[in-house]
């Protein structure tokens, strides 16, 4: 392909992306994730609560999850993004407890294999036990996971383990297969 025309965009984009990956490598390191809620309703309209996002400050804007997975992927950092967004709803329980009694919160299937990332879960798995909310951990669909010690230790308290984005990646009937047994 003859990219002489378009060197000059690929070179910005390029640049952009160099850019996002060193300010999103500095925030997940240092854990100034920010936490947003979408909010979900059921068909009914008679339920609400929410899926709680990450999100990285540049500035005065956000850059998008879409913009700054891969690169976490490819930087091996994903678990240390499920960490800073574990330590924050951690230190915003009261706040998600005044808006809602259940939400929904991604977790990257290796985390489970982490002691700092387990740690966490039973410390926000006991705190929204004690104060009523449930807890929905959705696996997400970029990596796979049989961590069925893990799950069944924390399964000894009250949350949901979900499948984010089913039958897309590795969230699959396979893996839950693979979990049953």
């Amino acid at each position: 392909v003859n990219v002489s025309d378009r060197k000059y965009e690929l070179l910005q984009k390029a640049r952009e992306e160099i850019n996002i990956k060193k300010i999103v490598l500095e925030k997940v390191a240092s854990k100034d994730i920010d936490i947003f809620v979408q909010w979900i309703y059921d068909s009914n309209l008679k339920r609400r609560f929410f899926e709680i996002l990450a999100r990285v400050r540049n500035g005065d804007e956000y850059i998008p999850a879409y913009k700054f997975i891969n690169i976490l992927q490819r930087e091996d950092k994903m678990i240390d993004l499920d960490i800073a967004v574990i330590t924050n709803v951690i230190k915003n329980i009261d706040k998600i407890k005044a808006l809602t009694d259940e939400f929904y919160m991604n977790i990257y299937p290796p985390s489970l294999s982490n002691e700092s990332v387990v740690k966490l879960l039973k410390e926000l798995i006991a705190l929204c036990n004690e104060k009523e909310i449930m807890l929905n951990l959705e696996l997400t669909e970029y990596a796979i996971t049989t961590q069925k010690d893990i799950i069944e230790e924390l399964s000894h308290n009250m949350f949901y383990l979900t499948f984010d984005d089913f039958g897309t990646g590795y969230t699959n009937y396979e893996l839950v297969g693979e979990l049953v047994d």
